[in-house]
């Protein structure tokens, strides 16, 4: 049932985008709202495969800070008018994480534990890396804005 809901939340994403993508309907409010939607629906199956041993702990609580860390620079942007859509980076990571938790979440009793850790610390070095770039985002357009603020 777990999978179920998870693969229905990912592709309901993929078609909500291709939807707004199509016929023009993409807002600076849904570029915020679309990736928080993702970062919740992954944290929430994350957190629970390791609290049931899916996965190690560690691992979900490294998800929970990069994806808090994320919403707070979001939030924190979003009050400035600033919205930085998603990134190649970000959708990479988002695609890498839903895959390697669905092959967790299907195969979960045949899987040995090497290749589960394995997968799903790949899924998380992706997600560190677009939490690095988003970061370099997150400076470039905070200090482009406080430029302009300034007069500068």
């Amino acid at each position: 049932m777990a999978l179920a809901l998870y693969l229905f939340a990912c592709i309901t994403d993929v078609v909500d985008g291709f939807i707004a993508r199509k016929y023009n309907l993409i807002t600076e409010l849904g570029k915020a709202l679309d990736p928080l939607a993702d970062k919740l629906v992954s944290l929430t199956v994350i957190i629970c495969m390791g609290l049931y041993n899916m996965i190690p702990l560690w691992v979900s609580g490294m998800f929970l800070l990069k994806e808090g860390i994320m919403v707070i620079s979001g939030l924190f942007l979003y009050k400035k008018n600033i919205v930085i859509a998603s990134n190649w980076y970000g959708k990479a990571a988002t695609v890498v994480t839903s895959v390697s938790v669905a092959i967790i979440l299907i195969f979960k009793d045949t899987l040995n534990d090497v290749f589960k850790n394995a997968i799903i610390i790949i899924a998380l070095s992706m997600a560190i890396f677009a939490l690095i770039r988003y970061t370099i985002n997150f400076f470039k357009n905070y200090k482009l804005n406080n430029n302009i603020n300034m007069g500068n």
